[in-house]
């Protein structure tokens, strides 16, 4: 009994110390285990260095190079061009004569008409002269009023050949300005029908585009929040439905293989039980996958997968809206259309004013033929003389100065037919389109020579939406640049807000004029920034990091290797960044990638992301001085850079 007892209490202290020791390695094990969990806990996250800078919001617009001022110059004359002052690109001046006809002919007929003048003249002095002279030579005022009379003749028959020309002229004149005009508004139609389908289809693809990104962040959404608890239920439900289904099919498997060992069943029966009974057992880990897989949540892949998919329906949002370039195009065209129509209806208007050129021939024939009869008249009148002197009374001399001023309007007429062949350019300018060269004949009814357009300022015409029409005032800056003049930076001024909008595309049209030079020239694509507020020295982040919840912008902040999850204030939005004007200071890390797995108070595993860079165009060089981040004047462009 006694040595029972010794080794009683010797298992009882061996059991004791065994204890003990188990119990310091399983302490061990269990803060080496906790540990270990404590460093899976940690989620790895990217985060970004919110900066101090200079944000700019600017309203982006495109348009087309045009002259504020063009002038067609143009003829009511039309006879061949002998002179024309230069090629396209060319200065002219205002009075500079830019287009010269052949005046040949008019040159004979005014040195004619002069002398007809001359003949009249000398005929009134004999006239008057007559009233004291006796014995003036009869045969020498019947020769005298022979020549009249055939010079007279002579000048009917010009007129009535100018009369015959003009009114062909003025005719087809007439006929090629309406086919101009018929061209022109046919051209009008169809541009405007591009444009209607051009609107349409832009509009629907940007809606396109949107659902698909609206419907992309849902499926992000619904993946960043996990399975519902109802999701989950009904993923257990399927679970204990297929291992019911596998307990069914085990009992009938077990039954076909007693019948057929009885002899009253097949092989096939029992072949058929088997094969449902494991396509049971298939269904069985489905569902038991299924639920593993509701019960853990998606995984970084899926996130990733499901994150790129937004930033591909962003980019076709993005690339649907650029689209709508081609509609401002299409206005242009539009625009250009109207222009040429109205050019038609000004040259048909033109055509029929050449309706009262006919009418000035008709006069000059009527005049011509008013000075054959007073010719006829005289040299009647000298036929009927009799004796060896005649002498003249007032009625002659009334008839010679009534030939004297036929004469004179005869010289007038020619003159101011030759001017209308001597075209000078009314304003200063560049010649942008030459319509004829030297040899051509000038189109009939005052058609353009040659287009002119003013070289002191140019503009280009914009559309802005009723969302950001408000926000931009006539004197605004704008930075423009050319595409055909890459790194060429111009300044403009918004010249014009127009004041109703259009009703299709609720978008308003703002008129920009740049000074003419550095190489901009009318038809050039333009593209314009007008600033619209700006933020200097502020707290800058880039959009991805913020979260929005029941209206609230919502960050995560990491300090000292745990993630806080801060309210913040948003003020100005750039291109992929935002201005953060509370919640948030300078220095502060801000989770950019993977807070989708983050709550208040998550431990993290924080690497600084080299993938994302504040976009250039949103930010302003400012003087140091005017930085207030930094204390020392000669280092605070480094430290801004720094803080970026």
């Amino acid at each position: 009994m006694l040595h029972l007892g010794l080794w009683a209490v010797a298992a009882a202290v061996l059991a004791a110390l065994l204890a003990a020791g188990c119990g310091r390695g399983g302490g061990e094990a269990q803060a080496q285990e906790n540990g270990a969990a404590d460093q899976e806990a940690a989620v790895p996250v990217d985060v970004v260095v919110a900066g101090l800078g200079d944000l700019v919001e600017v309203i982006e617009v495109t348009g087309t190079v045009e002259a504020v001022r063009e002038v067609s110059v143009g003829s009511a004359a039309s006879d061949r061009v002998v002179y024309v002052a230069g090629d396209e690109g060319d200065a002219v001046t205002a009075g500079q004569v830019v287009v010269r006809m052949d005046t040949s002919d008019l040159d004979a007929n005014i040195a004619q008409a002069r002398a007809g003048v001359e003949t009249a003249r000398i005929r009134l002095e004999q006239a008057e002269e007559g009233h004291e002279l006796v014995g003036i030579n009869t045969d020498t005022n019947i020769e005298t009023a022979r020549s009249g009379l055939e010079t007279a003749r002579e000048r009917l028959s010009q007129a009535e050949t100018a009369y015959d020309l003009r009114s062909r002229n003025v005719e087809d004149g007439i006929a090629a300005a309406e086919s101009q005009l018929e061209q022109a508004r046919a051209g009008l139609e169809q541009a405007r029908s591009a444009l209607r389908q051009t609107e349409d289809t832009t509009e629907a693809n940007i809606e396109s585009a949107r659902a698909g990104l609206r419907a992309a962040e849902e499926s992000y959404a619904d993946l960043a929040r996990g399975a519902r608890s109802q999701e989950r239920e009904q993923a257990r439900e399927q679970v204990r439905l297929a291992e019911l289904q596998v307990e069914n099919t085990r009992r009938e498997l077990q039954r076909m293989i007693s019948l057929k060992d009885s002899g009253a069943a097949s092989q096939q029966t029992v072949d058929n039980a088997r094969l449902a009974y494991d396509s049971a057992v298939s269904q069985l880990q489905i569902a038991q996958e299924s639920l593993s897989l509701t019960n853990e949540g998606p995984t970084q892949e899926q996130l990733r997968i499901a994150q790129t998919q937004i930033d591909q329906a962003r980019q076709a949002v993005r690339t649907a809206e650029a689209a709508r370039a081609q509609v401002d195009q299409q206005r242009q065209t539009v625009r250009t259309a109207e222009e040429t129509v109205r050019s038609a209806e000004i040259g048909l208007r033109d055509a029929h004013n050449g309706e009262l050129t006919v009418e000035t021939a008709a006069a000059d024939v009527e005049a011509a033929e008013e000075a054959v009869a007073q010719a006829r008249a005289l040299y009647d009148q000298a036929l009927d003389s009799s004796g060896p002197t005649i002498r003249v009374d007032e009625k002659e001399i009334e008839a010679a100065k009534a030939g004297l001023r036929s004469a004179q309007a005869t010289v007038a007429i020619y003159q101011a037919q030759r001017a209308k062949r001597i075209v000078t350019t009314p304003v200063s300018g560049i010649i942008s389109q030459r319509h004829v060269d030297e040899g051509e004949v000038a189109p009939m009814g005052g058609g353009p020579l040659l287009t002119i357009v003013t070289t002191d300022m140019l503009e280009f015409t914009a559309t802005v939406s009723e969302l950001d029409v408000n926000r931009i005032t006539v004197g605004d800056p704008v930075d423009v640049t050319v595409d055909g003049l890459p790194g060429t930076e111009i300044l403009g001024t918004v010249a014009e807000i127009l004041p109703a909008g259009d009703v299709a595309s609720r978008n308003f049209t703002i008129k920009i004029t740049i000074p003419a030079g550095q190489g901009v020239k009318p038809g050039m694509f333009a593209r314009g920034q007008v600033a619209v507020d700006a933020a200097l020295g502020t707290v800058i982040l880039p959009d991805e990091t913020l979260l929005e919840e029941s209206g609230e912008w919502m960050v995560y902040v990491v300090e000292e290797g745990t993630a806080r999850r801060q309210s913040v204030t948003v003020g100005l939005e750039g291109v992929g960044v935002v201005q953060v004007t509370g919640g948030v200071s300078a220095g502060d890390q801000v989770v950019y990638r993977g807070k989708e797995r983050l709550s208040d108070g998550t431990r993290v595993e924080a690497s600084e992301t080299s993938e994302y860079d504040v976009p250039q165009a949103n930010l302003l060089s400012a003087a140091p001085e005017e930085n207030s981040a930094a204390e020392d004047p000669e280092t605070a462009s480094e430290q801004s850079d720094d803080e970026l």
